[in-house]
């Protein structure tokens, strides 16, 4: 899977987890960098 698609499916299958963990924790959970993750996060 792309980051975009584990991105996508942990936002529609638990969309309030992003709120509980910082950005740094979400983003070494998708095994992306933070920076990438901010970029996904722009997009949507």
């Amino acid at each position: 899977m792309t980051a975009q698609q584990r991105y996508n499916d942990l936002i529609s299958k638990h969309p309030d987890l992003i709120s509980l963990f910082p950005l740094k924790d979400t983003a070494s959970f998708l095994n992306i960098t933070q920076t990438h993750l901010s970029r996904l996060r722009k997009n949507i």
